[in-house]
């Protein structure tokens, strides 16, 4: 998830660590049926990108067993730190954890069966050396799952408000900021296919909820964690925040209110 020290851009607070748990398990359903289209299996080495504080970690391990192996690989010290505690407290065994930067992996050439990131190259300053990285430790055949943002300006609360409009935008805005970009996965198939990647499958990723849904929970979660940030960082001011909350407020007690999640695209792509 990280970018490069602890400097992920939507931090390592307490709160982001709970909702990344959140997301994990509204977002499962899909991330398992990519695996499974890849697939991903007992037995197999396997590579978890930006791993975060680890909950596909967690899951990989189990999905491995006892004669696999995951390595999981992140730049921020604090998640890294978290998910060693998690992997001792639950007895997983089958798990190495790397602090290092994804761009540049601490594996051998050839080292794993397939590899997974989710929500990563939308945030790093150079995904292509991501994607050349990740050819490089697959062995031949093996499989890269990847999930990203494809659209993000394609969110939106309906009926509009343009105090919510103005955040979406914000954080947009701080993607960019950042190095990165929300719209990184309509690049995804050519930089794969440039790195030796033949694509297996395209999947559109995209969820409509309405107030009290999985998937108004997650983008208020996301709000309630990111909006200091965009007021923090200059490209909020204290009163649009306070005009968002207003707004959202208003939205969530309208029962005509629908959330449109961001496009998103799922690839699974294999190394010729």
């Amino acid at each position: 998830m990280s970018e490069t020290g602890d400097r992920y851009h939507l931090g390592t607070s307490d709160e982001e660590l709970a909702r990344l748990g959140f997301q994990h398990q509204v977002w499962a359903e899909v991330t398992q049926r990519l695996w499974a289209q890849a697939g991903f299996g007992p037995g197999q080495t396997l590579l978890d990108l930006g791993c975060g504080p680890g909950y596909a970690t967690l899951e990989l391990s189990r999905l491995v067993g006892l004669t696999g192996q995951v390595h999981a690989v992140d730049s921020a010290s604090r998640y890294t730190a978290y998910l060693d505690s998690r992997l001792q407290t639950e007895g997983a065994h089958n798990v190495s954890v790397h602090l290092a930067d994804v761009q540049d992996l601490p594996l051998d050439d050839a080292a794993v069966d397939g590899a997974f990131a989710r929500w990563l190259l939308c945030f790093v300053k150079d995904p292509k050396r991501v994607c050349d990285e990740v050819a490089r430790v697959l062995r031949p055949g093996g499989v890269f799952v990847v999930w990203d943002y494809f659209n993000y300006r394609a969110v939106g609360v309906f009926p509009e408000r343009e105090a919510i409009r103005k955040l979406f935008d914000g954080y947009y805005r701080s993607a960019v900021a950042h190095g990165g970009s929300y719209d990184i996965a309509q690049e995804l198939p050519g930089m794969l296919i440039r790195s030796g990647f033949e694509i297996d499958r395209l999947e559109p990723i995209n969820r409509v909820g309405r107030p009290g849904s999985l998937s108004w929970a997650w983008v208020s979660g996301f709000n309630e964690v990111y909006l200091p940030k965009l007021v923090e960082g200059g490209l909020m001011t204290a009163a649009e925040a306070d005009d968002f909350r207003a707004a959202w407020a208003e939205a969530e007690a309208d029962p005509a209110t629908i959330f449109f999640s961001p496009p998103m695209l799922g690839i699974v792509a294999r190394k010729a």
